[in-house]
Order: C-alpha cells, then sequence, then structure tokens
C-alpha cells in the first residue's frame, strides 16, 4: 500500500487480554482461554455453572486496542478514524442474548456493550456434566481478526 497519507499506519491484527464472566449477576469473574480438549493436559478448571445459569460474558480490551489511523479522501485530504472492535460469539449448546457485541459507537456517542449474555442448556437437555466449547472471533475495522476458545463446564 503506497504510503498516502504519509502518517498512514499498518494495522495490528486485535487481542484481548482475557475473558470474564458474571454467572446469575455475580462478580465478574476470569475464566481460562484455553480449549475444552486441552483442559486435562494443561490442568486447567473450566468454568463451571448449572443448567438454567446465565452467563454474562465479556471480553477484556486492552489499552490501545482501538487503534487511531489516517485514510485519504477522494479530495486528495485525510480523515482520522478510530478503530471499533467487535464480537462474534458461537458456543457448542445453550443460546446467546446476542450473537455479536462491540462495534461502532451509537449515534449518541454511546459506546457499544461488549458483552453477551449465554443462557446454559435446559435441564432436560443435558444427562451428564458436558463441557461446552465457546468461541470469540474478533474483528477491527481494517480487517484485523483474531480468534480465541475457552470452556464453559455445565453441570445437570
Amino acid at each position: 500500500m503506497p504510503r498516502i497519507p504519509a502518517d498512514v499506519t499498518q494495522n495490528h491484527n486485535p487481542t484481548i487480554s482475557g475473558l470474564t464472566a458474571a454467572v446469575d449477576d455475580g462478580d465478574p469473574e476470569p475464566i481460562p482461554l484455553v480449549r475444552c480438549a486441552d483442559l486435562g493436559p494443561t490442568g486447567t478448571t473450566p468454568l463451571i455453572v448449572n443448567t438454567d445459569d446465565i452467563v454474562r460474558l465479556t471480553p477484556v480490551e486492552p489499552a490501545g486496542i482501538h487503534e487511531v489511523y489516517v485514510v485519504p479522501t477522494i479530495t486528495g485530504g485525510e480523515q482520522t478514524f478510530t478503530e471499533a472492535i467487535s464480537y462474534q460469539w458461537t458456543v457448542g449448546n445453550g443460546s446467546f442474548s446476542t450473537g455479536t457485541s462491540g462495534g461502532p459507537v451509537d449515534l449518541f456517542g454511546n459506546p457499544a456493550p461488549l458483552f453477551t449474555d449465554w443462557y446454559a442448556p435446559e435441564p432436560g437437555d443435558l444427562s451428564e456434566v458436558t463441557d461446552v466449547p465457546l468461541w470469540i472471533v474478533q474483528r477491527d475495522d481494517r480487517l484485523g481478526e483474531a480468534w480465541f476458545e475457552s470452556c464453559l463446564r455445565v453441570m445437570p
């Protein structure tokens, strides 16, 4: 890409510092970003929830994640923007209040909420302890992306 305008900068893929979970309006606590398949080999304990629990999942964004960048305009000038970060949530069982979070500010300048609520499976849906995979896809405005995975253990 040509250096037009001269102060254009390259995009850095987004990242998160961690992920927190608040079960049934409790206090948020960090949960490990470890795949279900890697729990045993790494000795990691996932977040343990009951069927019918509601878990608020919130990514922890590091400082500087919202990069400021400059783009050329068609009139030969330049315009400065600040990146918005969005999240796509996917899970192996249960459901979300919304499948996406984050993104640009609204018309009034309020930042978009980063969290989503995960509804654990219904009591009749599970007959044994089940590890449920959770995937988070993070994207920025300049096509940068990162994938993260975690695991939620559901008790019947």
